[in-house]
């Protein structure tokens, strides 16, 4: 074979395998043009949340934030998941100017503070990393969410509005996740026909700088989850104070505390609160005080001046929620 055609059949040989190579080149450079995106969750027990990384195939801002809102609350054609299942609509996303726009239900206020901070916080963390987008406003209904004002650097303000930036998110509140507790309770309220009590176990997360006895009488004031058990406090009542001291637990209530309700009995509305606050270590008895006031008589059968110690005849079942 002469010297020139060895030179074309190694060129022939060469290209020939070079080109399925660059065929898994061009393949690689399409899979490079996916963005990954690491996406925010909170956690199964409500105290922080979880991440997982992402590839995702959108490149326009609007595409990608619906993308990863889709990612950030599971939805799914039956609907989302997690503490986003608590909003009665999902929230609608404007960008402009580099800020993207949030606007939560009117549902976002029944939430506890602490679902309240993590979803704020799982969209924070996960748009921001969004090119297109520096900071995050948020509003409920249209008006804006401004709790966020003059905490730290990366908070500024905007026609009213506070525009969030993701760097110092979780410092700007406060430290949120380590500020996290997560404790069982056993919360009593009126059985079905109001004449007894009906336990309920479960574990609540809240904000370190609250305390439990106040969380205890709050959710007794936002009634039970479940079906055996009802409310036992008058609708419109209000938590003034709550401290303990020496083993006794003080309740300062609004004077609604007072109303006769029909279907729940003086002896039940008395002892939901009193049994609640007796399942923390440390509390032994219960004074209930009305607007600081302890004279009068609760529906003139309960002195109000009295200690009150539990009362565990009253429970009909404790149930595990």
């Amino acid at each position: 074979m002469s010297r020139l055609k060895r030179v074309i059949v190694i060129c022939m040989v060469v290209m020939l395998g070079i080109m399925p190579m660059a065929g898994c080149a061009n393949a690689d450079s399409e899979d490079s043009n996916h963005t990954g995106y690491v996406v925010y969750t909170a956690n199964s027990n409500g105290t922080g949340l979880d991440s997982e990384r992402y590839e995702i195939r959108e490149k326009e801002a609007n595409d990608v934030v619906n993308r990863l809102y889709k990612l950030v609350s599971r939805s799914t054609d039956r609907g989302v998941s997690g503490i986003y299942a608590q909003l009665s609509r999902r929230p609608d996303f404007t960008i402009s100017d580099r800020v993207l726009y949030v606007d939560l239900p009117e549902s976002y206020n029944n939430m506890n503070n602490v679902d309240q901070i993590l979803l704020r916080a799982s969209i924070v963390k996960t748009m921001i990393q969004v090119d297109e987008i520096d900071y995050v406003s948020f509003s409920i209904d249209n008006k804006p969410l401004t709790m966020y004002v003059g905490m730290g650097n990366d908070v500024n303000t905007s026609a009213g509005s506070a525009l969030i930036n993701g760097n110092n998110f979780v410092d700007s509140e406060l430290n949120a996740y380590d500020m996290l507790e997560r404790k069982e309770l056993v919360l009593y309220y009126a059985d079905a026909d109001g004449t007894g009590l009906v336990g309920e176990r479960e574990y609540v997360s809240y904000n370190k700088n609250t305390s439990v006895e106040q969380v205890i009488v709050e959710k007794l004031i936002e009634g039970p989850d479940i079906s055996a058990g009802q409310r036992a406090l008058p609708n419109g009542i209000k938590l003034l104070s709550i401290s303990t001291r020496e083993g006794v637990c003080y309740v300062n209530l609004s004077e609604t505390f007072l109303d006769t309700m029909s279907d729940v009995s003086a002896e039940a509305t008395l002892y939901s609160i009193v049994n609640s606050l007796c399942e923390v270590d440390g509390i032994k008895k219960v004074q209930i005080l009305v607007n600081g006031n302890k004279t009068d008589n609760f529906r003139e059968k309960y002195p109000l001046s009295n200690l009150y110690e539990r009362n565990l005849d009253l429970v009909s079942a404790v149930y595990i929620n």
